[in-house]
């Protein structure tokens, strides 16, 4: 968005092409490695679970994976949510179709897995679709040689990607390196309960997410276009919606959690109640904290977000190895709850700081 307003269209859609260019590079070769390491994936880690033939397989389905995806966030970008919403469902929906009459005829355990990769090749094919009406509506096939001179740089790409790259990266950890201490420490079962905990509590993420994507290529043309002032308004009005949308979810697994984990999962799964009450404390700190983080990306603050992140990563995992083995799934919970409330109180901090405003939305006291 950007560029599309500091530029023009046709240097927006040059940069789409150079980031399609960069994921092909970057895809093959972690489709190199993955073959030269095929062998040792598949010995000492998978236990020779799963067949070569699939496995190459999905290599060029990784390829087309990574495509659909920069496809998908291009026409978020341009803000066609339509677009958007279609290749989001598509994928799933096209799956579960052909899982269904595959299924009805054949009798095959790897339909599933045909399934899921045409699935995604008719996604990528219908994004293509989508994205091509868009380039015909707006913008000459042919970008010439002053836009070419003028694009943003492969280096200026994978310079400003970079720290986002991180910032997702350390996202995954804290949401992932529990499970991982977890094993390390306690036994499957223990691992499955805490599992079935995280999972529980980030369901408000449905509703985060959702938001996030209508408001963040917004976030970044109000920025560009230096309208802070309806910038903090537009992130005030979406942290309300997304108090209200999650607080009822949250209260709903807070007083009925147990008697839900029960239903579904068996009695045993009460011990995966604690540590859902814990890790929906941390989740009540990111709702009424608003959509700081897209603020940071989207408001050329990526780079200390990026550090905030890593610093909550490294929080997350020294007091796991250091809670897990005292007090269980219970010190793992709070780890994580410690470690999200670290980075969105950092970046609260920051955002007041150089900003002297907030995205973050609480009753009573925040005035939109």
């Amino acid at each position: 968005p950007q560029v599309k307003i500091r530029e023009s269209i046709s240097h927006a859609i040059e940069l789409y092409k150079r980031v399609i260019r960069i994921v092909l590079f970057l895809s093959l070769v972690l489709i190199v490695l993955l073959i030269l390491f095929n062998k040792v994936f598949n010995s000492y880690i998978f236990n020779e679970l799963y067949d070569n033939t699939f496995y190459y397989m999905f290599l060029i389905v990784l390829i087309f994976k990574s495509i659909l995806l920069i496809n998908t966030q291009t026409v978020r970008a341009f803000s066609l949510i339509k677009y958007f919403a279609v290749l989001q469902a598509s994928p799933q929906l096209i799956f579960l179709i052909l899982l269904v009459i595959l299924g009805f005829y054949f009798e095959d355990k790897v339909i599933p897995i045909y399934s899921y990769y045409l699935g995604v090749i008719f996604s990528l094919i219908i994004s293509f679709a989508l994205i091509n009406k868009f380039l015909n509506c707006n913008i000459s096939r042919t970008i010439d040689e002053y836009h070419e001179k003028n694009s943003v740089s492969y280096k200026y790409i994978i310079k400003y990607s970079w720290p986002m790259f991180v910032s997702v990266l350390m996202t995954y950890i804290l949401g992932e390196a529990g499970i991982l201490i977890i094993g390390m420490f306690l036994t499957n079962t223990e691992v499955a309960f805490y599992s079935v905990a995280v999972k529980f509590s980030t369901i408000t993420s449905f509703a985060l997410f959702s938001i996030y994507t209508i408001i963040a290529p917004k976030f970044s043309e109000l920025y560009e276009i230096g309208d802070i002032d309806k910038l903090f308004t537009l992130a005030k009005q979406s942290a309300r919606l997304i108090f209200y949308v999650s607080i009822p979810i949250l209260g709903i697994l807070l007083l009925f959690g147990n008697y839900i984990l029960v239903i579904l999962y068996g009695s045993e799964f009460s011990a995966s109640y604690a540590p859902l009450i814990i890790l929906l404390i941390g989740q009540f700190i990111t709702v009424i904290s608003g959509a700081n983080s897209i603020f940071m990306n989207m408001s050329n603050n990526h780079v200390i977000f990026k550090n905030i992140m890593i610093l909550s990563a490294f929080i997350n995992i020294i007091m796991n190895f250091s809670l897990i083995p005292v007090f269980g799934i219970i010190g793992s919970a709070i780890a994580s709850t410690i470690s999200i409330i670290t980075w969105n109180i950092i970046t609260i901090i920051y955002i007041k700081k150089h900003y002297g405003n907030s995205t973050s939305y609480i009753p009573f006291i925040t005035k939109l």
